[in-house]
């Protein structure tokens, strides 16, 4: 429910109710966990938040991304989100995304040479790293 409201709370063109766990890693922070749900633009919400996290008021803290229509997707096929996490888990680096097409992983490069391969499932995709 706590996922839920977060999910809500980040996209409220998103509809809840039909929020399902897509996938979950383990990071050094703990299980990493990310939420799809279609939305009312004709797309799909993601949500990504730490399972261990606390929920306060019931709403839980996380971060995610939307798409809408076709019209609105990448030439690429792909869509990256990425960013560092909030203050309680800065030392990890979260990489999430939308992959359009058939896809069964997606490999990320990072500037330093180092590359992770990440499963995709219902055309979404996370990996954190340090």
């Amino acid at each position: 429910m706590a996922r839920q409201k977060g999910l809500g709370e980040k996209f409220p063109y998103a509809d809840v109710s039909k929020a399902h766990g897509v996938i979950q890693i383990q990071t050094a922070d703990g299980p990493q966990e990310l939420w799809a749900a279609p939305n009312d633009q004709g797309g799909v919400c993601w949500f990504i938040d730490f399972a261990d996290d606390l929920a306060p008021n019931g709403v839980q803290p996380g971060a995610g991304g939307c798409d809408t229509s076709a019209s609105e997707r990448p030439a690429a096929g792909i869509a990256f989100e990425g960013a560092g996490w909030d203050l309680t888990h800065r030392s990890l680096y979260t990489v999430d995304g939308r992959v359009y097409g058939d896809a069964a992983t997606v490999q990320v490069a990072f500037a330093d040479g180092s590359k992770i391969t990440l499963p995709v499932v219902e055309g979404l995709f996370l990996g954190s790293a340090r």
